[in-house]
């Protein structure tokens, strides 16, 4: 979207609202002027991909009248309504305007627009409303909410609180809503007021359109298309617009000629206005014939316009309103009106049909997922994207009430937003979106073509990441990018409803960003992580993976970090880990209790520029075997896997490695588990047990070490156990000869233990008596993974990026594009020529000269990028002449570089 000025008067706590979220897109103001192509564009821009001459509003305001008097603003030049006093920073914060200067009015998703109150910004206007009516604090009723008040300056004591709903979905795009809560700021009554609406819209330059009419008891919809169906130049297409009007019974409708419109310098303006708005034909002083048509002196005809051949149609302008009213100190009355667009009057009475059910509905509908926070960073030919899982992936949908998260769609425009990547077009050959840059989704069985809106894609199961680096960039060139959140709609035969996703939108936007890559400064040496980026673990073996990636260099600290890690066991089986990060050189805790990284390895939030990879590894027994075997090959069966309901999997806690070794010389003495609580004298067994964790440093843990044996809870039953106590005899103590028994787990188990609380408990069955028994000193050894723990940290420290001057080097400058022909790539519009300067370093001073060595211009290069541009004109302000040109870099300590460059025809 771009912003084009008119003639502008000053008007006291002006301000405007932006609303281009979707297709269509407005500018309004705080003075009761809705739309006005005259004053500020876009007014009613349709689509966004349509050149920008093609503007359907030439005017659109709100009035009041009564007894002959009428209070609006059809124009900023005559403005009758204005912004309520103190608006500038009561209403709207000042801090943001438009490049003229006028500042932004209170704006849902550009928190700089919100005034302030005690240092705190504040949302001004209403919040949205649940499906009871009740406001619900800290949401927005739409894609982009716009608030202000005006009043009639005392005229009638009329306030009108304005309300202005933007949409990207698209269900929504097409329309806008405008919310109008008039109520009286006097003490007194006030009766008999009409209040309207005039409304001036063209279909095409051509100037020559029908006017239609649809009314029913819900609305009153007044809408143009144009006569011959054809483009007429600047305009590349023509559609179809129309304004619903909501709330209040429209008693009054007259349409009349562009040609007929009344004149301000007439001394009968007034009452000639009042007389139309009223459907008063009476006066002598008014042609009736101009203003009234048809046998209903309150609603006119428009049959008659379409009844005309094309060649013999005009542009129309028309009045609504509904009265007299009455309305009391304590009452408020609610006018509302929808500007809404299309192709064809099929999809103009879609497009009417959804507007009005989200208007019984508080102006909801079912809308995308929260959008991301995104961050972009330039390097050299690329631009890297991320953003973090919050708030976009836990939001719900404020109709369901459901967390429908399904992904996100990267969006790229080398136009400033006008267009998003290749087009998708419907069967009528109209561009219904964009194919995404990139696309991640979620592995959740929903994917491919969306059946409700099968112009879109629902993903390919790729699995959500929160990075995106784009290689397929120039240096030099703006890049838009749109990283856009998507539900996964409903994909149900009887109630199908598409999937939405954030809106394209502008920078301003959080999910939105404008970048330019290029080269960095002369001299530049990267951010970097001291000694590695993979990082080894303190406090003993790990096998996760632990990384430091570099994102956002800029953010960088010369800080050293630790991460620490939570153990959360639950159930005695389920282990939940979490993790810390601190910054050592502040002592503050920058993430605490964290998830680890998941398998996009990217969704730790970025912190001081970077983002740590914490990948766990799989926890438990990794292998059990016998790894030493001096005799024939053991037979006795011991389990890692699932054995049964008394014996489950392997149980192991911690990270510790054991190894049995067979002993009868040297016996274990093991306590003893029945597993329902008894208590026993400790037995001796026939092995050793060693925690190998430290290879070099074996610890021999034997009696720490346990027997679980359930024949010890069961004295003498023979018809289920074994022989209480444990042996390697075949068929002996550590054998259950009942098969059936065995098989649900009633067999021993011995569990290995070391000091600090690492264990690993393993069922047996040594086999019956035909079994083969191990050899003395044959080895058992237990493997355990080693995840992350509390035991394991980490400590990393960060290095800035900075700027060596030994390696900077001003012959590396290069002027591009070389020779410049007449406009560039580099720039945005056919207004905006310039060409760059690359390679330069952090500070340098540029001095551009003709060959005849007639200083032209200098640029204070100081923004620390490794790039300048220059607008092709001197320093006097004047476009420079084509030929050749000499530049000569300077650096602060007075080194030179010089070259040259040429602008040809």
């Amino acid at each position: 979207m771009i912003l084009l000025f008119f003639f502008m008067i000053q008007i006291p706590g002006e301000g405007i609202g932006i609303s281009d979220k979707g297709e269509l897109s407005n500018v309004v103001s705080n003075f009761g002027l809705l739309s006005y192509h005259h004053y500020v564009t876009p007014a009613c821009h349709w689509p966004n991909a349509a050149p920008f001459p093609q503007q359907y509003c030439v005017g659109f305001g709100f009035f009041a009248a009564k007894e002959y008097s009428v209070v609006e603003s059809m124009d900023h030049v005559y403005p009758e309504w204005m912004p309520l006093e103190g608006s500038y920073g009561t209403l709207y914060s000042g801090e943001v305007t438009d490049p003229s200067g006028t500042p932004i009015m209170a704006t849902s998703d550009d928190i700089e627009t919100w005034p302030l109150v005690a240092g705190e910004r504040f949302w001004p206007g209403p919040w949205r409303k649940d499906t009871l009516g009740q406001p619900v604090e800290g949401e927005f009723t739409s894609d982009r909410d716009l608030f202000c008040i005006f009043n009639d300056q005392g005229v009638f004591g009329l306030q009108v609180d304005q309300s202005v709903y933007s949409y990207g979905r698209i269900y929504a795009q097409d329309f806008i809503f405008f919310d109008m809560k008039v109520y009286s700021n006097v003490d007194t009554t006030i009766g008999d007021i009409h209040l309207g609406f005039r409304g001036k819209f063209r279909c095409d330059y051509d100037m020559q359109d029908y006017i239609g009419l649809y009314r029913d008891s819900m609305v009153t919809f007044v809408y143009y298309w144009d006569a011959d169906g054809v483009p007429f130049d600047p305009w590349e297409s023509v559609g179809m617009i129309g304004v619903a009007f909501l709330n209040q019974e429209i008693e009054n409708f007259h349409y009349y000629k562009k040609e007929d419109e009344l004149s301000r310098e007439d001394s009968l303006y007034k009452s000639k206005l009042y007389s139309i708005i009223t459907s008063d034909p009476s006066p002598s002083y008014l042609d009736s014939s101009l203003y009234f048509h048809g046998d209903d002196i309150n609603i006119d005809d428009p049959s008659f316009v379409q009844a005309l051949p094309p060649e013999s149609t005009s542009a129309y302008n028309y009045i609504v309103s509904t009265g007299p009213k009455t309305i009391t100190p304590d009452d408020t009355l609610q006018f509302t009106c929808a500007i809404i667009c299309a192709e064809d009057s099929v999809g103009l009475f879609q497009n009417l049909t959804v507007a009005l059910t989200m208007a019984e509905n508080y102006f909801l509908g079912s809308g995308p997922p929260t959008a991301p926070v995104v961050t972009a960073v330039s390097g050299y030919k690329k631009v890297t994207l991320y953003w973090e899982a919050e708030p976009s992936e836990s939001s719900a949908d404020i109709m369901t009430g459901r967390q429908d998260f399904e992904g996100y769609k990267i969006y790229r425009s080398e136009d400033q937003g006008r267009t998003w990547g290749a087009e998708i077009t419907n069967h009528q050959g109209y561009v219904v979106g964009y194919v995404p840059l990139a696309q991640f989704d979620l592995v959740d069985g929903i994917y491919g073509v969306d059946p409700a809106f099968p112009y879109q894609s629902l993903g390919n199961e790729t699995g959500v990441k929160h990075t995106f680096v784009d290689s397929t960039v120039y240096n030099g060139i703006e890049y838009w990018y749109c990283v856009a959140a998507y539900d996964r709609g409903n994909q149900h035969p009887d109630s199908l409803e598409p999937s939405y996703e954030n809106s394209k939108g502008r920078p301003s936007a959080t999910h939105v960003v404008s970048t330019t890559p290029a080269s960095m400064p002369s001299g530049y040496v990267s951010a970097s992580i001291q000694g590695s980026d993979t990082l080894q673990p303190i406090g003993g073996p790990c096998e996760g993976l632990a990384l430091v990636n570099i994102l956002d260099p800029v953010q960088v600290l010369p800080h050293t970090y630790r991460v620490s890690f939570h153990d959360t066991v639950i159930n005695d089986t389920i282990n939940i880990t979490t993790f810390n990060l601190c910054d050592v050189t502040t002592q503050e805790t920058l993430l605490y209790r964290n998830e680890l990284s998941d398998s996009s390895l990217d969704n730790i939030p970025v912190v001081d520029g970077f983002r740590l990879v914490l990948f766990n590894t799989a926890s438990g027994v990794k292998s059990m075997e016998w790894t030493l075997v001096t005799g024939d090959t053991c037979t006795f069966q011991w389990w890692t896997g699932y054995l049964g309901t008394m014996a489950g999997e392997t149980y192991a806690s911690g990270s510790a490695d054991f190894r049995i070794v067979v002993d009868h010389a040297n016996p274990a003495t093991v306590g003893i588990i029945d597993g329902f609580g008894g208590s026993y004298p400790p037995i001796q067994i026939p092995i050793r047990i060693y925690d190998i964790t430290d290879t070099l440093n074996q610890v021999d843990v034997s009696d720490w070490c346990w027997l679980v044996d359930y024949a010890y809870a069961f004295p003498g039953d023979t018809a289920h156990f074994g022989p209480p106590g444990w042996d390697l005899i075949p068929g002996g103590a550590g054998y259950n000869p009942h098969p059936d028994w065995a098989a649900v787990g009633f067999v021993d188990q011995i569990g290995c233990e070391n000091a600090n609380g690492d264990a690993a408990y393993f069922a047996t069955q040594n086999g019956d008596s035909t079994a083969i028994a191990p050899s003395e000193g044959d080895e058992f050894t237990i493997i355990t993974f080693k995840p992350f723990s509390h035991s394991i940290e980490y400590e990393f420290t960060m290095v800035p990026p900075s700027i060596d001057s030994a390696e900077i080097e001003l012959g590396d400058v290069r002027v591009v594009p070389n020779p410049y022909i007449l406009v560039s790539k580099f720039e945005s519009t056919p207004y905006d020529r310039r060409l760059m300067f690359t390679n330069l370093p952090e500070q340098c001073r540029i001095m551009i000269y003709n060959v005849a060595g007639e200083h032209i211009n200098t640029i204070e290069h100081t923004s620390g990028l490794g790039y300048a541009y220059w607008d092709l004109r001197t320093k006097y302000g004047i476009e420079v002449a084509y030929g050749m040109y000499i530049y000569v870099v300077q650096t602060e300590n007075g080194t030179k570089a010089k070259g040259k460059f040429a602008i040809i025809k």
